[in-house]
């Protein structure tokens, strides 16, 4: 006797580790080939989902169950994993706002896994569009963060408003993108003033400052105890007296 197609009513649904349901799916009316023994489809598990041992069943009826089928097999059931993969960059900090061009600056970057599984991938730093790096990461564990620092050379940079931001790429199953890339703000890159430098002028005012503080202090002092030697010399005399 020839084996011929069948139609089939399947039923696949999946539920987490607390059993809560989490996909559904029924293909009515399915065509099955002689001897076909597989069907694909696609789940988008939700964010919700517990994480951990996950079950997912199929069943074959005749028809939907509401309308009285019956179905053509024993239900299958299998077991799979819930995981979460997500990197995310939760600061970025630049050790200026003003810079003068052909100084350094450091962009301090933390990474933060927010997954359930340890990590490996890499941080671009970035100034407007041009890059920093990449600078590499690796083993960072589910709830750690990380901090990398970037060093900025503005040698040869025109003055202006520099964007800075940093971007981690999507490692493997990752859904949740948004928090890929942060952007810090602004930093401004000026030329270097003529003349002495700003700098070493204030630190000169300032021990100039501090010598004569000093100064004053040791004036003060001598004159108290000069007056106290006077005080003490009429004391004397008047005693003799």
């Amino acid at each position: 006797m020839p084996v011929t197609k069948k139609n089939a009513t399947i039923i696949i649904a999946a539920e987490d580790e607390l059993q809560s349901p989490i996909y559904k799916r029924e293909i009515i009316d399915a065509i099955l080939e002689p001897d076909q023994k597989n069907i694909i489809c696609q789940a988008q598990i939700p964010r919700w989902a517990a994480l951990g041992n996950a079950s997912v069943t199929a069943s074959a009826y005749t028809a939907l169950p509401a309308l009285g089928r019956v179905p053509y097999c024993l239900s299958q059931s299998g077991a799979f994993e819930i995981t979460l993969h997500d990197l995310a960059i939760t600061r970025v900090v630049t050790s200026t706002t003003i810079a003068y061009i052909g100084e350094l600056v450091d962009i301090n970057v933390t990474i933060k896994n927010e997954g359930a599984e340890t990590e490996n991938s890499s941080v671009t730093g970035y100034h407007n569009f041009s890059s920093i790096g990449p600078s590499p990461i690796s083993e960072i564990f589910p709830k750690a963060k990380t901090i990398l620092t970037f060093t900025w050379n503005t040698s040869g940079l025109d003055e202006g408003d520099y964007t800075t931001k940093a971007w981690v790429p999507p490692v493997y199953g990752e859904e949740n993108i948004q928090d890929n890339e942060l952007v810090d703000g602004t930093i401004r890159v000026i030329l270097r003033p003529s003349g002495p430098s700003p700098r070493p002028l204030l630190i000169w005012v300032i021990l100039l400052l501090t010598i004569l503080f000093a100064t004053i202090l040791v004036i003060v002092y001598l004159r108290r105890k000069k007056k106290k030697r006077a005080e003490s010399f009429i004391t004397g005399v008047v005693n003799l007296l």
